[in-house]
């Protein structure tokens, strides 16, 4: 994940979006002893993460590909417009080219892999 500075206590705020809620919950415990990165909130769909990140300002979205009511792309390309500090990471099993042009031209900063080990995920 992208880091915050370079004052090692700063924390990374982070919105986590995707619709499964054991992948979330998994997510969130993956970073569990690392005071770095603090989930700030966690969202169902791409619209609901639009309106946490705006609600919360974080400064990581992590958005899920697949989304009901707006997916992972769709709403990091409203997120870039409203909020061009954010930093969008797109989330997903999918490692295709495909996916990966698509997540870069919909603004994201990275791209994370779903079956990613946790030192790959606090590496960044």
């Amino acid at each position: 994940l992208p880091k915050k500075g370079n004052n090692m206590t700063d924390t990374v705020r982070l919105v986590l979006a995707d619709d499964h809620e054991v992948t979330r919950t998994g997510f969130v415990s993956l970073l569990a002893g690392h005071p770095e990165f603090e989930v700030v909130g966690q969202a169902a769909d791409g619209q609901q993460a639009i309106d946490l990140c705006q609600e919360l300002q974080p400064d990581i979205a992590i958005l899920d590909i697949r989304m009901p009511v707006l997916n992972g792309l769709g709403a990091a390309r409203i997120l870039q417009q409203r909020m061009p500090d954010l930093k969008v990471v797109i989330f997903t099993m999918d490692d295709s080219t495909d996916h990966l042009e698509a997540a870069i031209s919909a603004g994201a900063v990275g791209y994370l892999l779903k079956d990613a080990s946790r030192d790959e995920v606090i590496a960044g």
